[in-house]
């Protein structure tokens, strides 16, 4: 990739050839001889390339991240003496990465419709803020809450979800080049998200409905721990987003629906639209990288459905709040499979798709038969917790 010895504290890599070059880790071997920092292409077959650059005098035992970008990247290594490393890079593998860049024109008029369709609004004019009072002169005990435990836990749940935001953001960041179109959409996409936490925050504390130190602490929790899925694929990383967006949109409208408070809910209806509109987009970047190579496509969607889990996951009693939304009917298996999977399966046509390869025929029966695990593993949790099915 190119390769500069700036100080004995840090590598810089710059003048990246092809914006591809996105390794999240390189192997550092020890060179037996090494006079100058040079790069060469090895073994592209199908497979991606690796990029090698022999670093001299650099003091280095383990290169934490690459980004790829064009520009110096400036990356702390550790070692306790100057010592010759050649540095392997591994690209991502060209086949998903040359997918990007084909339908980035599509990305492009996606974010333009998106901005034509979506009407934007302001929190500050939903929440009751005339609810308010001083937590320092009245503190706050449970029996202020006026809406339901269980439509409480679903909001809190719901925004710890989205105080993650930096780590969704970072999770399409660091794939695309800065200058694509998908990028342009993460930023766009970011600066709208980031209202909806503030949003059911405000609500939250306002009315008294959850405990504002626990909230606090929690977030503090959530956000250390942070969210580092292990997606380096962009189709995967898409079929998620798809799939996440449509989870949320019916989990923020639920959410507000069982509150029985006028303000929760038109705040959560707005919440909800938003993702909506999120969601058309993601379905449509997954739709056009179907339309061009189905093949390729097909094993992210796979790889995410049979490996999905909710982003909240690092939430402190993750599990026992979410017993509690999937048993208030807010979000849950039977939910997840009739209103989330089923009908991203529909919109993608995966059951039609034709001239596969063989290895994407066989993924796509897999893609298939997921459907039934979902609602087998739904029928069991609603007979352990004796829940009715909706």
């Amino acid at each position: 990739c190119g390769g500069t010895v700036v100080d004995d504290q840090f590598l810089t890599v710059t003048d990246v050839p092809d914006r591809r070059c996105l390794g999240l880790a390189a192997t550092i071997d020890r060179s037996e001889k090494a006079d100058d920092v040079g790069i060469k292409s090895l073994g592209e077959a199908g497979v991606g390339c690796r990029h090698e650059v022999t670093v001299v005098a650099a003091r280095a035992s383990r290169l934490w991240h690459c980004r790829g970008d064009p520009g110096p990247i400036r990356t702390r290594v550790s070692y306790s003496r100057f010592l010759p490393y050649r540095i392997l890079f591994k690209m991502p593998e060209n086949e998903q990465y040359e997918l990007v860049e084909t339908i980035e024109p599509v990305v492009a008029r996606l974010t333009e419709e998106h901005l034509e369709r979506r009407t934007h609004w302001y929190f500050h004019d939903i929440v009751p803020w005339e609810r308010g009072e001083s937590f320092r002169d009245k503190p706050w005990d449970v029996s202020q809450a006026t809406i339901s435990e269980d439509a409480s836990t679903s909001l809190v749940l719901n925004l710890l979800t989205e105080d993650n935001l930096p780590y969704y953001h970072l999770l399409i960041e660091k794939y695309m080049p800065r200058t694509s179109a998908f990028t342009a959409w993460n930023h766009l996409w970011t600066a709208e998200e980031g209202q909806h936490a503030i949003a059911i925050r405000s609500y939250l504390l306002t009315s008294r409905n959850c405990d504002p130190n626990e909230l606090e602490d929690d977030r503090m929790a959530t956000v250390i721990r942070g969210y580092e899925p292990t997606y380096d694929d962009p189709t995967e990383i898409f079929a998620y987003t798809s799939l996440q967006e449509l989870a949320t949109r019916v989990s923020h409208r639920n959410a507000g629906k069982i509150t029985d408070d006028p303000a929760a809910f038109e705040l959560m209806k707005n919440i909800a639209a938003d993702e909506n509109h999120h969601f058309i987009f993601y379905k449509g970047v997954m739709a056009a990288m179907l339309a061009e190579n189905p093949s390729a496509v097909l094993s992210g969607i796979y790889r995410m459905l049979t490996n999905f889990e909710m982003p909240g996951v690092a939430i402190p009693g993750f599990m026992r709040r979410s017993i509690s939304v999937a048993k208030a009917g807010v979000y849950n298996l039977r939910i997840h499979h009739d209103r989330v999977v089923m009908p991203l399966l529909r919109d993608w046509q995966i059951a039609d798709l034709t001239g596969l390869t063989k290895r994407a025929a066989e993924l796509q029966d897999k893609i298939m038969s997921i459907p039934a695990d979902i609602m087998e593993k739904a029928e069991r949790f609603e007979k352990r917790v004796g829940l009715a099915p909706a």
